[in-house]
């Protein structure tokens, strides 16, 4: 599953919004209809999910599901094991 499809899904059942509406240009407040306890709690969703840890400060950067994704692989590559030299 791609990282699109994971936040996808995590949105939809969190939101309570069909899957086609969680566009990468979607704003999570504005289009989405999230308030900020949704926005906390889908950050800890998102947490879980990829097993990362997301800045406050970051997550408050993030408005569109575009950005959440762009995000969430940066996070990844920055957790990713390193190849031993």
């Amino acid at each position: 599953m791609t990282t699109m499809e994971r936040v996808v899904k995590i949105v939809a059942d969190h939101m309570d919004v069909a899957p086609d509406r969680v566009l990468g240009s979607a704003k999570i407040m504005d289009d989405l209809g999230a308030d900020s306890l949704d926005a906390i709690e889908l950050t800890i969703a998102l947490e879980e999910e990829f097993d990362v840890e997301i800045n406050d400060m970051k997550a408050s950067e993030w408005v569109t599901i575009g950005q959440v994704i762009e995000g969430l692989d940066a996070l990844i590559a920055e957790n990713a094991p390193k190849d031993a030299a």
